[in-house]
């Protein structure tokens, strides 16, 4: 949808190495609030759970419209789904707070919220990339690259990159966005979780 595709092309535009680097200083201090994971359900609660699609259609109503369900609401939903299936209870954790990230925009509303209204929602969760080396084509919308202007620089363009063979994924930098930021506050706080919880929620 246009929306969408608007959004991986500010993506693009926007993350860059640098600029996933000055996230990261700016983040990964963890210092702009606490809550409980009831009190960020319910933040996420004003958020679409699908952000490109607001609206939809329903046939058995004619022109009628209908709102998209909350995050909240697409969260829950996930953690029962989970359960269903017979999946261990940290999965059904993993599904439950796995769309957290967007809470940062009421824990920064004067930044990352008005960013996220104005230029860029950089919480939303998204198909990620590695910065700092050159991307595959089959990177989602990559026909918009172009716009990065990491593929100008020969540190960031090659191959490699920044970084060396066979390093790992703990290793490399992803873009920027709201599943980051709970990967690594999931770290930050040793969580109990097993390193396939942190994989999922990368």
């Amino acid at each position: 949808t246009p929306p969408r595709r608007h959004h991986y092309l500010q993506s693009w535009k926007l993350q860059t190495y640098e600029y996933v680097q000055s996230m990261r200083l700016r983040f990964l201090n963890f210092s702009l609030g606490k809550a409980t994971l009831f009190e960020a359900l319910g933040w996420i609660h004003a958020f679409p759970a699908y952000p490109f699609h607001v609206w939809c259609s329903d046939d058995n109503i004619g022109s009628s419209m209908v709102s998209s369900p909350s995050l909240r609401t697409l969260s829950v939903l996930m953690a029962e789904a989970a359960r269903d299936e017979g999946l261990p209870d940290w999965v059904q954790l993993v599904a439950l707070f796995h769309e957290l990230g967007e809470a940062v925009k009421k824990l920064d509303p004067n930044n990352t919220g008005k960013m996220a209204d104005s230029i860029y929602d950089w919480t939303i969760s998204t198909r990620s990339r590695v910065v700092g080396c050159a991307t595959p084509g089959c990177a989602t919308f990559s026909e918009f690259r172009h716009f990065n202007t990491d593929l100008l620089d020969a540190r960031y363009s090659s191959d490699k990159g920044v970084y060396e063979s066979n390093c790992g994924l703990d290793n490399v930098l992803l873009q920027w966005s709201g599943s980051e930021y709970m990967y690594h506050l999931l770290r930050h706080n040793h969580t109990a979780l097993p390193s396939e919880a942190l994989a999922m929620v990368r």
